[in-house]
């Protein structure tokens, strides 16, 4: 019985010291033989062995841990991490950790009598709730030295770069911590909320608030925010003693006593400013170039030149440097050498840059400094999409040959011209960007063919004309999706003047109110292969009915192959659409349209027919109501005009004709107090032919003579109605 219970314990005592060896590279776990940590798996094993010492071997990726929640801190407030991990200057990177409802975040989550050394994180994102830093969420009667950590960190209460919490009995020895801090308070560069001591440390991340400095440390944070006491550059909170502490009073934008002594920029890169700092062990700096930086570092006074050639405008350009994909240390601070290079200073190693500058594509490259100094040049280059935000930026994008697309951002801007190929301009945000002409034009001028406007309101007084092209010979020009409100002293809105275009395409855009003398929503001349199509016109201006005298919707003289489609046009008072002149062998498309209360000017009608030539105009499936005319012919000259299968319906004349020749065929003719009607006003007569249409009874329409019992709307003289249709099934 004896012997089986000896065996059983032997048994157990091998397995268990096989799972220990497993779990590490090799050691023991205690002072003089620690376990070695070579992989992220041997890292989360740690967890396990909360009391004993720990020495890295190897460089650690902890990308495998970053799925969901992320790598889970070691150790907790109710067992803490309390032993030795020496990282021997290896390194630690990819640590993201996101708990953004959970305490105690950090590589260690809760430490406590524990000493943590030469530890270095270089890259990752650390979001939690209280007690949030990169390396460790609570610290207490604990040491930190030798470490760092390039890692964003993000959470709520005592949250710091570095370190979250840092109790009394602590302190951090020849640290640092990079990357932004945020949080809601107790927020610091290095440490959210110090009890401890903090000894030749710095932070260089941005911090929510106005940084602070405290101990041999400083901080450089550009873009710092609104202020607090719980908000510093190295700690949030601090109840420790401020010595021999240093800010830059520029970059922090700061001014306060008692936490550090302010100093202009070039001063911060001077040795003599710092008194009482040993830069023979612990600090080391490049006179006029650098801030301080840890003698163990081991950075050697190596410069790095970057420069853009003279075909590059150095202004707002910002170039960002990473080290092992992770954000550079303060070293690389920038400075301008006689020549006009940005140069900056490195120690050895891989390095990788990125350029950028608003409006030009983004550079990036890489390098490696290797005991001497380096060099590299590249050109920016215009983007072929941009985006601006201010007058002087469009114009600027207007341009640049190589910008295909701008885009306005919400605001305000001038009228503009386009002179070139193929550029489009439209807004980020549907009519959010909006043109105050002041007396301008949007104009388009050669070569700028296949140029398009879109998604604008454009308002204001344009003293004539708002956008188009004058006497300029143009193809592609697109116009859409645009509102045009509140113009006043327009003669045209969209327009084209004596030369020939080719494809345009005026489509989706809005006019509300038309102000001016005689002013047309869209007046294109000799428009040859072009659509306009979807737009909405109202010519109502404030109380009133219509637009201003002899305001029209569109017209189109000697137009050729040109659609006019799907367009909603009404309160205008003298043409709803106006097609003029079209020549033999050409035709004009107008398709289902909607034109309505067209009253009160010269020739008020809701489709205009001037055409003095042999062309082609079909005017199908269009609804054309409440005008005075609801088709107004008005030429002796010309024949083969089609109108079928339209509603011509409450308008004082459905059709009426100045002379010459025209086919109604399956038309919906209905409540005009006149249905047809044609005069000799050109010594011409022709005849209507109206067969097989729908005049609003199955009686036919009313003719004196012709058709007295027909009880439809009224027709005149010269207009042959027979074969009319007896019922509405057609439509």
């Amino acid at each position: 019985m004896k012997k089986a219970v000896f065996l059983v314990f032997a048994l157990s005592f091998i397995c268990t010291f096989g799972l220990v060896a497993e779990d590490f590279a090799g050691g023991s776990g205690d002072e003089n033989n620690p376990y070695v940590v070579e992989t992220a798996d041997h890292l989360d094993n740690v967890r396990d062995h909360l009391d004993d010492y720990f020495e890295q071997g190897a460089d650690i990726d902890l990308s495998g841990y970053s799925a969901d929640a992320g790598w889970e801190p070691i150790g907790s407030s109710g067992e803490p991490f309390s032993g030795v991990y020496d990282g021997a200057e290896y390194i630690i990177e990819n640590l993201v950790i996101d708990r953004d409802e959970t305490d105690y975040v950090g590589l260690f989550g809760c430490i406590a009598d524990a000493e943590l050394k030469n530890i270095g994180i270089e890259s990752g994102d650390v979001t939690g709730n209280f007690y949030t830093g990169a390396l460790v969420g609570s610290s207490e009667n604990s040491s930190i030295s030798q470490s760092s950590s390039y890692v964003e960190v993000s959470g709520n209460q005592e949250v710091g770069g570095l370190v979250g919490r840092y109790l009394s009995g602590s302190a951090i020895l020849d640290s640092y911590a990079f990357g932004s801090v945020t949080g809601g308070s107790k927020v610091g560069g290095l440490v959210g909320n110090n009890e401890g001591t903090i000894e030749n440390c710095y932070a260089a991340g941005a911090v929510e608030h106005d940084p602070n400095r405290i101990d041999e440390w400083y901080l450089y944070t550009p873009g710092g925010g609104e202020g607090g006491e719980d908000f510093g550059g190295l700690a949030g909170a601090d109840t420790g003693t401020v010595i021999s502490s240093y800010y830059d009073e520029e970059t922090t934008g700061q001014d306060d006593e008692g936490k550090g002594i302010g100093l202009p920029t070039d001063e911060m890169k001077q040795e003599a400013s710092f008194t009482g700092w040993d830069f023979e062990e612990t600090w080391g700096i490049i006179e006029d170039e650098s801030y301080p930086y840890l003698e163990w570092q081991d950075i050697e006074e190596v410069f790095y030149s970057v420069y853009f050639d003279e075909e590059n405008d150095l202004e707002g350009v910002t170039v960002e440097f990473f080290h092992d994909e992770g954000l550079t240390d303060f070293i690389a601070e920038r400075t301008t050498d006689s020549d006009g290079k940005f140069v900056y200073a490195f120690s050895d190693g891989e390095y990788y840059w990125e350029a950028t500058k608003d409006g030009f594509d983004t550079k990036d490259g890489s390098f490696e400094v290797d005991g001497e100094d380096k060099t590299v040049n590249f050109t920016m280059e215009v983007s072929e999409e941009v985006e601006v935000d201010t007058v002087e930026d469009l114009e600027w994008a207007l341009g640049e040959e190589d910008v295909e697309t701008i885009i306005l951002a919400d605001g305000t801007y001038d009228a503009f011209g386009v002179d070139r190929e193929g550029v489009t301009i439209k807004a980020e945000n549907e009519h959010e960007a909006t043109i105050d002409l002041d007396g301008g034009t949007v104009s388009f001028s050669e070569p700028a063919n296949n140029a398009t406007v879109s998604g604008l309101t454009i308002t204001g007084d344009s003293g004539g004309d708002v956008i188009g092209a004058n006497q300029q010979d143009l193809t592609g020009v697109t116009i859409e999706n645009n509102r045009f409100v509140e113009l006043e002293n327009v003669d045209n809105v969209v327009f084209n003047y004596d030369d020939p275009i080719y494809d345009w395409s005026v489509i989706d855009n809005e006019f509300v109110g038309l102000s001016g003398s005689k002013p047309v929503a869209i007046n294109l001349h000799e428009a040859n292969d072009s659509v306009i199509s979807g737009n909405i016109i109202d010519g109502k201006i404030g109380e009133e009915d219509y637009g201003d005298d002899d305001s029209r919707g569109i017209q189109l003289p000697n137009a050729r192959n040109t659609v006019i489609e799907g367009n909603i046009i009404k309160n205008v008072n003298t043409n709803g659409i106006q097609v003029a002149s079209t020549e033999a062998g050409e035709k004009v498309t107008v398709v289902d349209n909607t034109v309505e209360n067209v009253r009160d000017g010269d020739w008020p009608g809701a489709m205009v027919l001037f055409a003095n030539d042999e062309g082609t105009v079909e005017v199908t499936d269009n609804t054309f109501r409440d005008s005075q005319y609801g088709v107004l012919f008005n030429h002796a000259d010309a024949n083969d005009q089609t109108v079928t299968d339209n509603q011509l319906e409450d308008n004082t004349y459905g059709v009426y004709i100045y002379g010459g020749d025209i086919s109604l065929t399956n038309n919906k003719i209905v409540g005009n107090d006149h249905g047809a009607f044609q005069e000799d006003e050109f010594g011409h007569v022709g005849e209507i032919d109206a067969r097989e249409n729908w005049w609003g009874h199955q009686t036919g329409p009313h003719h004196p003579e012709d058709n007295e019992d027909g009880l439809g709307d009224e027709v005149s003289d010269n207009v042959d109605f027979s074969d009319y249709l007896e019922s509405t099934d057609i439509y």
